[in-house]
């Protein structure tokens, strides 16, 4: 919009959310840390043991655990969450995340309809 001069830059600076802005940095930054605590790597263990390697099983119970957390949490920072589980799971078990994903995504929509908070 700035390039095609529909808005100056001084407005385009004052309609920017930076609460927005900042839960979300603030939300990358905890996910980079909690990430480095393993904590997604015993999850993701975890669940598969329960699951069984089962993918259909692991899909059920992803989409079923991004939507109770979209009902607590936004959607975004849910699924900044459950993606890294996602992706460890499928690498461990070299299948598509793309599924499992596209399921959590709509998942996180639902779950977030069920509150407030969501």
């Amino acid at each position: 919009m700035l390039l095609l001069k529909i808005i100056g830059q001084k407005e385009a600076i004052k309609e920017i959310d930076f609460n927005t802005l900042g839960l979300l940095i603030g939300m990358m930054i905890l996910v980079m840390i909690t990430k480095r605590s393993g904590v997604f790597e015993y999850i993701a263990i975890k669940l598969v043991k329960i699951a069984r390697a089962s993918p259909k099983k692991i899909m059920i119970y992803l989409s079923f655990t991004t939507g109770l957390l979209s009902a607590l949490l936004d959607n975004v920072t849910t699924i900044m969450l459950i993606i890294p589980i996602t992706l460890n799971i499928t690498e461990e078990l070299n299948i598509s995340p793309i599924p499992l994903i596209i399921t959590e995504v709509f998942a996180s929509n639902v779950g977030g309809t069920g509150t407030l908070i969501g």
